[in-house]
């Protein structure tokens, strides 16, 4: 399988473009691993229950719905710089929000325009990157991605055990590198325009391009958007309740289950850095079949906890397997759908991955009230297996005709 002729191999957009787009998913990822810490202390502030998180992220995701699922309608009408710098601005507001908030409802609003903005650019970079760079440089941007969210934890751990002030400070932290990001998207503004290119013997036009119905009543579409809906779930739901697990649960320092949530997303960035070093190079079907079975193996040995260094040690490989799958999975796009459904169905998966990461923190947090915070680890072992399984079955599905 090649995406060749959608995905260019060599680089035809310039080398500021990409690092701007580098700096912007380091800094949309920030507000990210501070909730990691910080929910632990919101949830009491504002008088709410572990499974709430699940509502937080649940309403996040329906920000990130309204512009990941709508991207490639957005950008057709108002065209990649407005849709890139338009998502920078509601990141702005959504963090200020996060910060002044005095109540749960308000928590919730910026949560979900925090989000809005989040998969604006998030969608939005995917598609530019998948189009006009390579599959390494892709994965690069998704490591750009761990390197915000490693800091966000230890940030957050920072300014709440070591200033020993409110977790808002730490939002207020993450609020200058976005701000950064805003004032290189308005000095680039002009060029940052887009023209997919159309891959050898395919003769449909712009007008052609399907809805976002039309594309996903294709059973392979359907099926990629509940791969990258489990995928979510994991990946966002380990760094989410990882940190409640070992304070709670197992009874961890702050200081000790901070470092180790960081250390699943730096393990998570390593594996994104090496991947751009050799993505281009491995056979792209052997790559994730491994890291799923690896991220597996990471979940049962989180699950078991026979000593907390194993349980600690399996975050770490779960961080590790994780890394190649979502950008690897979204450069493959073009060959599971063909190119006439990919901007739709980049925009699905990045979507319902949010979708994921809201489902599986809020269904253990209701198995937790009723069992104990110990079904954390199956649940997530559950889902890396779903994750494969998925995967499994897409490997023998055939791509639709143009």
């Amino acid at each position: 399988m090649t995406s060749a002729a959608v995905i260019p191999q060599k680089r035809t957009r310039p080398l500021a473009l990409l690092l701007i787009s580098y700096a912007a998913f380091i800094a949309i990822a920030i507000p990210d691993g501070v909730l990691n810490i910080a929910w632990t202390y919101m949830k009491d502030e504002f008088n709410v229950t572990l499974e709430s998180l699940g509502v937080l992220l649940m309403v996040a995701m329906i920000g990130r719905l309204i512009t990941a699922f709508g991207s490639g309608a957005y950008i057709a009408r108002i065209g990649m710089s407005t849709f890139l710098t338009g998502g920078v601005v509601l990141m702005v507001a959504g963090v200020i929000g996060y910060m002044t908030a005095q109540s749960w409802i308000v928590l919730l609003i910026a949560a979900a325009v925090a989000a809005m903005g989040a998969g604006a650019i998030d969608a939005g970079l995917n598609t530019y990157i998948s189009v006009y760079y390579t599959r390494g440089q892709l994965n690069w941007l998704h490591a750009a991605f761990g390197v915000g969210i490693t800091i966000g934890p230890a940030l957050a751990t920072f300014i709440i055990t070591q200033l020993e002030i409110t977790w808002r400070y730490a939002y207020l932290a993450s609020l200058f590198p976005i701000l950064l990001v805003l004032g290189l998207f308005g000095f680039t503004y002009a060029r940052w325009s887009m023209r997919v290119p159309k891959p050898e013997g395919e003769t449909h036009v712009a007008s052609d391009a399907p809805s976002l119905l039309t594309s996903l009543r294709l059973p392979v579409v359907a099926l990629s958007g509940l791969l990258f809906f489990a995928y979510g779930g994991v990946e966002l739901g380990a760094g989410q309740l990882a940190n409640t697990l070992f304070v709670e649960s197992r009874g961890a320092t702050q200081e000790t289950a901070g470092f180790w949530i960081s250390l699943y997303w730096a393990s998570f960035t390593i594996g994104r850095i090496l991947m751009g070093f050799v993505a281009d190079r491995l056979n792209v079907r052997t790559l994730l079949r491994g890291a799923m079975i690896s991220s597996v193996i990471g979940a049962v040995m989180l699950m078991i906890n026979p000593t907390p260094e194993v349980g600690y040690l399996g975050i770490a490989l779960m961080g590790f397997s994780f890394a190649p799958m979502f950008a690897t999975l979204i450069s493959e796009t073009p060959d599971r759908v063909g190119h006439r459904h990919t901007n739709n169905t980049v925009g699905i998966q990045v979507g319902v991955v949010g979708l994921g990461g809201a489902a599986l923190p809020y269904l253990a947090g209701l198995l937790a009230r009723s069992m104990s915070l110990e079904i954390i680890g199956v649940t997530l072992f559950g889902g890396t297996l779903l994750v494969l399984a998925i995967h499994e079955v897409l490997l023998r599905m055939k791509k639709p005709e143009a």
